[in-house]
């Protein structure tokens, strides 16, 4: 089967799944775990801390693609549709998945692996590797809606639980729908910058621009009619998304 073809109809029954339930604020964690088992093979496990009650989840994964060569990749959890682990272009690797329980969802341990990503080359330093939005989204849902990831490159079991993931941010879109332009209050974002991105129901992305404080505006103009996802992210992590309706 065309890769492709499956990552679409993952994405089309998430985008089912999504607008079944409410939004959610629920939480997971997602750390890759990189190391160099022989030389010129570098192998990065991504593993979950509280991976609990999720359906869907779909993401980008970049690396040096200067130093290192996607060899192999898997994803260890069983799924509704063959789980997609493919490499598009060099720099990067889209993962995709659907829980065979589309209702309740999968749940695992802290701290277990659900994908092994194998590469050619020497690659530990975790500079060379990003989680990235970019070419897909980054999705994940559990039974209520979205489920806010938060991705880290180092060890699960040596991380300080004790310290908070950065605060969610909250996107407050003014008027909703809108037909020529709406104001955007992110709510978390007091200090940095961040970038604004709007994504089709496609998962195509549509437009793009660096932010950098809580208020923003955004322009219906050269855009068509429709619905939107509107999307926050900061260091290539999604912090925030609304949906967003233009007239």
């Amino acid at each position: 089967m065309n890769p492709v073809t499956t990552l679409n109809k993952l994405f089309l029954i998430g985008l089912f799944v999504l607008f079944t339930f409410r939004p959610a604020t629920a939480q997971t964690t997602l750390f890759a775990e990189i190391s160099e088992p022989a030389p010129d093979t570098t192998i990065v496990n991504l593993v979950a801390l509280d991976f609990t009650g999720i359906i869907s989840m779909q993401f980008s994964f970049h690396y040096n693609a200067d130093k290192l060569t996607f060899s192999a990749g898997y994803l260890t959890l069983p799924g509704s549709l063959p789980p997609e682990v493919v490499n598009p272009s060099p720099g990067a690797v889209i993962l995709a998945w659907l829980s065979p329980d589309i209702i309740n969802g999968t749940t695992r341990s802290g701290c277990t692996n659900i994908a092994t990503l194998v590469f050619t080359g020497s690659g530990t330093t975790p500079d060379e590797f990003e989680f990235s939005g970019n070419p897909i989204p980054i999705e994940f849902t559990d039974p209520n809606g979205f489920v806010n990831p938060v991705f880290s490159i180092g060890s699960c079991t040596t991380s300080s639980l004790a310290s908070p993931p950065p605060p969610d941010f909250k996107i407050a879109v003014s008027p909703n729908p809108f037909s020529s332009e709406a104001r955007l209050d992110i709510h978390g974002l007091d200090m940095g910058t961040a970038e604004l991105r709007l994504f089709d129901l496609q998962g195509q992305e549509v437009f793009r621009k660096t932010i950098s404080g809580p208020e923003t505006y955004l322009s219906a103009e050269n855009l068509l009619p429709g619905t939107y996802f509107c999307a926050v992210f900061q260091k290539g992590v999604l912090r925030a998304k609304e949906k967003i309706r233009i007239q």
